[in-house]
């Protein structure tokens, strides 16, 4: 009777559209919910499921999302993946006392009007369901419904406790204002939101915003700060989604730290060829061995040149970021060696002459090599014209201007944060015994860096220009300028700065310096109680394409403890003399 009862009851409340309660088994809870309840048919809407871990250990679970067989599946966030009408994450490691985030951005295929629709999360022995039902367009012509949606981020990649920025980017596309509408960015819990545009409420996991207007065809962006959480794993993925009105985007950000825990391995790396052309492809092979007296597991990770670009790479190498290949948890048995390789293409405009640079990390052990591009052939040697008589001239002879003419460029950093400012020596040397005229000197200025101090060159669409009417014999003319780096540039970027000089429009000097794009990582310390030394690393003169190692701590030895001790017993012998001392003492 008592199961019949049960039975009913279950019956009952489907019947009458009650969403049950989400269920929670032992320690792990499971909730879903839409990001609207009534929809049209064909409307893209977002179902989130979070799952809780309420005990203090960490435990594994798959995570399941039962749809009803007339939704399709749009998109699925984190390694969700679609089985029949399932959507299956496999093995969710859920650490103690934490939250998981997924969303599913679907819509309806077919339906009535007021047909009603569920859906489904399970977690172990927890679920949640949630119920959608099907309008009518006729029931609801409202302007909402042509509004679009979109997503970015600044970073695809972060390390922890680094910020990111987030825009949403909200357009009406109708012919009809769209009023009051609601705008909600959910996060999972190991994000922290810091700030944000137009007046937001925010919350721990979401941000919103509430009465938009919009008019036909117009948008509006919103930006949010957020903080990467201390407690990301490496190869971790945040998964943000933005809601609005039953319209959803997702934008990801994979969490990245270098493992600096691994110290036994050894790294090599070359490549066949040191000067390759604009176009070509160049591979580079990569052996790594452990010499530790136990097996390892690291990560491999290669920064390839802003200059070319990812072709390919063995062993399941994967591209985390356009300049950022990664081989992620490989196994290395003792004393085994493993080789990869990697291909990249240079660019079809890469600046000739120019250095192509790739950086490699196995562990704490770091690999830097540096290969050119070809320059180009010199200019064909025109025949010799037939003798004729001298003709006098009011200016004095050129000399050669490429033989006489030395330019130099020196930048105050070879490595730079986001946001930080690079000064750039300029320096232009006549050699020769006569002046050389009319002589013009440009910096190209990189796209992502702005102007901070000119000093005194003219401006214009990224390009500095200096006129040097007269250029004495062993004459030297030299300026400094400051410029920007974007807050948007990424860990692995880097910024070139392209200086020539030029005599009657003929290029005769021409320099280049590439400084590389770094951010600082979260370093290890160490108990307040210890007492240590750091020893500060020496930075490579060369420009380098890896972030730098941490600083390596040494720990002195501690004192003995008789040591304190006897320290202890002269202090409280001390104090007691002092007290007998002042007992005798007769009152004034």
């Amino acid at each position: 009777m008592l199961a019949v009862g049960t039975l009913l009851c279950s019956w009952y409340i489907g019947m009458q559209g009650i969403v049950p309660q989400a269920y929670a088994a032992g320690t792990v809870e499971v909730e879903v919910s839409a990001s609207d309840t009534e929809i049209e048919q064909g409307q893209p809407f977002a179902i989130t499921v979070r799952v809780r871990n309420r005990s203090s250990e960490t435990r594994t679970e798959n995570v399941v999302l039962h749809l009803h067989k007339t939704m399709s599946t749009q998109h699925i966030s984190g390694d969700g993946r679609k089985s029949g009408s399932r959507i299956v994450w496999n093995d969710v490691q859920l650490r103690g006392n934490s939250r998981k985030t997924f969303t599913v951005s679907t819509s309806i295929t077919k339906g009535d009007h007021g047909d009603r629709v569920t859906a489904m999360a399970v977690a172990g022995n927890a679920h949640d369901s949630v119920h959608i039902t099907i309008n009518d367009p006729a029931d609801n012509v409202n302007a909402a419904k042509m509004l679009s949606i979109s997503l970015n981020t600044s970073k695809t990649y972060a390390a922890p406790g680094s910020i990111v920025q987030f825009e949403v980017h909200l357009r009406n596309r109708g012919t009809e204002t769209a009023k009051n509408i609601g705008v909600v960015l959910q996060a999972p819990d190991h994000l922290e939101f810091l700030s944000a545009s137009n007046d937001a409420d925010i919350g721990t996991t979401e941000v919103e915003w509430k009465n938009i207007h919009l008019q036909p065809n117009a948008s509006l962006d919103m930006h949010v700060s957020a903080r990467i959480g201390q407690n990301n794993q490496h190869g971790d993925r945040v998964t943000v989604t933005a809601i609005a009105e039953g319209k959803a985007a997702q934008a990801d950000v994979r969490v990245w730290q270098p493992d600096f825990a691994v110290e036994q391995l050894q790294l090599f790396a070359f490549t066949e060829e040191d000067v390759h052309a604009p176009g070509e492809e160049l591979e580079y092979t990569m052996r790594v061995r452990n010499l530790a007296t136990r097996d390892e597991r690291a990560t491999l990770q290669a920064y390839i040149d802003e200059k070319t670009r990812f072709v390919s790479a063995s062993e399941n190498g994967m591209q985390f970021h356009r300049t950022l290949i990664v081989w992620e948890n490989v196994d290395f048995k003792q004393g085994e060696t493993k080789s990869f390789s990697l291909t990249v293409r240079i660019d079809d405009d890469a600046p000739p002459a120019s250095a192509v640079r790739l950086g490699i990390m196995a562990g704490i052990d770091r690999k830097e090599i540096v290969t050119r591009i070809a320059a180009p052939p010199p200019p064909p040697i025109p025949p010799a014209a037939e003798p004729s008589a001298p003709q006098e001239s009011a200016d004095p002879p050129q000399p050669a201007a490429q033989e006489h003419l030395l330019l130099t460029l020196q930048a105050s950093a070879e490595e730079a944060q986001p946001g930080s400012h690079i000064s750039y020596a300029i320096r232009l040397l006549n050699t020769s015994d006569t002046p050389m005229q009319n002589t013009r000197v440009y910096v190209n200025v990189p796209e992502n860096a702005s102007i901070t101090n000119a000093a005194g060159g003219n401006a214009e669409q990224g390009t500095l220009t200096w006129n040097i009417a007269n250029l004495q014999p062993q004459e030297t003319w030299n300026t400094t300028i400051q410029l920007h780096m974007a807050e948007n540039l990424v860990h692995g970027n880097s910024q070139t700065v392209h200086v020539r000089a030029e005599v009657a429009t003929d290029t005769v000097a021409q320099e280049w310096h590439t400084v590389r794009i770094v951010e600082l990582l979260p370093q290890t310390g160490t108990a307040p109680s210890q007492i240590t030394a750091q020893i500060v690393p020496v930075q490579p003169s060369a420009p380098s394409l890896i972030p730098p190692v941490p600083n390596r701590s040494i720990q002195l030895p501690r004192l003995p403890a008789w040591v304190f001790a006897a320290i202890a017993t002269i202090g409280l012998a001390a104090g007691a003399g002092a007290g007998w001392f002042l007992l005798q003492r007769e009152p004034a």
